[in-house]
Parts: C-alpha cells; sequence; structure tokens
C-alpha cells in the first residue's frame, strides 16, 4: 500500500475514534465521564476484539476493553473494507515495529509503577495495578500484579508506565 493511502486512511481512522470521544464528553450527564473524560473510544477488530484505533481523549486504562464496537460507514464507502482491512493490518505492523524500537532503546536497567483503580467493577475495594518493565542486555521483560484485574487493565497500565517514564 502506497504511504499517502496509508496516511490518509490512517487520519481518518483516527478522527473517527477522537469524533465519537468529543460526541459522548459533549453529550454526558456525568460530570466523571463529561469533565474528567473518564471514557475510551476506537475501532476494534470484529472477530477478535483487538483495538485497532483509539481516540486519544479517553483514558488508556480502558485499552482493549470495548470489544465488538462501533462502526465506520463512510469511511468504507469511499475506501471499501479490503483496502480499509489492509491500512489496518500495516498500521498495526508499524506499531509493532515501532514499539520494538522504542523498547530496544530502553536503557539497562528496572522501572516500577503502581496506580489504583477505584474497583475491579465487581467488588467495591481499591484495586492496585504495578508494573516494573526491566531492561538488561537487549532483553525486555514486565511483570505486573493485579489482584482480580482483567488483562486489558494492566495492559493500559504498561501503557500509562511508557508514557512517564521513556
Amino acid at each position: 500500500m502506497d504511504g499517502v493511502t496509508l496516511a490518509i486512511l490512517k487520519g481518518r481512522l483516527e478522527q473517527i475514534a477522537d469524533e465519537m470521544d468529543a460526541t459522548l464528553f459533549r453529550a454526558a450527564f456525568n460530570p466523571t465521564i463529561a469533565e474528567a473524560h473518564d471514557a475510551c473510544h476506537g475501532l476494534y477488530h470484529r472477530t477478535t476484539g483487538d483495538t485497532l484505533v483509539q481516540g486519544k481523549s479517553g483514558l488508556p486504562i480502558f485499552v482493549g476493553t470495548m470489544a465488538f464496537a462501533t462502526k465506520a460507514d463512510a469511511l468504507l464507502d469511499d475506501y471499501g473494507a479490503p483496502l480499509v482491512a489492509d491500512a489496518l493490518d500495516e498500521l498495526r505492523a508499524r506499531a509493532a515495529t515501532q514499539m520494538r524500537a522504542a523498547l530496544a532503546a530502553l536503557p539497562d536497567g528496572t522501572w516500577s509503577q503502581e496506580d489504583f483503580l477505584d474497583n475491579d467493577g465487581r467488588t467495591d475495594q481499591p484495586l492496585r495495578i504495578a508494573v516494573e518493565p526491566i531492561s538488561s542486555n537487549h532483553e525486555r521483560a514486565a511483570s505486573s500484579t493485579a489482584a482480580s484485574c482483567i488483562p486489558s487493565c494492566v495492559s493500559g497500565a504498561v501503557v500509562m508506565l511508557r508514557r512517564c517514564r521513556c
């Protein structure tokens, strides 16, 4: 796929997710959503539920938790489903390459970060999420702890750690 078409499709996909965020934030009566932007939107793979594109205004703790949602009819009408699917595959491959490069650039060492969710959605107890990435001789690993936490919460914590530390 040529770079221009890929860039156009990437921009359109990101705009769709951002407009979903903006619409909810404007329409929400709940101040947690309307003012704190405590929500997240995106486009997801129809069979696996993998996050393909996520709005920029939401909280990354929601990464991967809103599977099997939304449509982008105008985009599909303009470019066709096969081309959009190819663009999403290409964007995923490029994102993986960029993540590997960012991890390879980390100096040797260990970092740690922890945060708390209000609860896990089942019990009304704070939920601790701790992540400890380790870099040594170009080997990368990460340990995480989150009692009874769904994996997407840990993924969100890793995203936040990366934003804060890398």
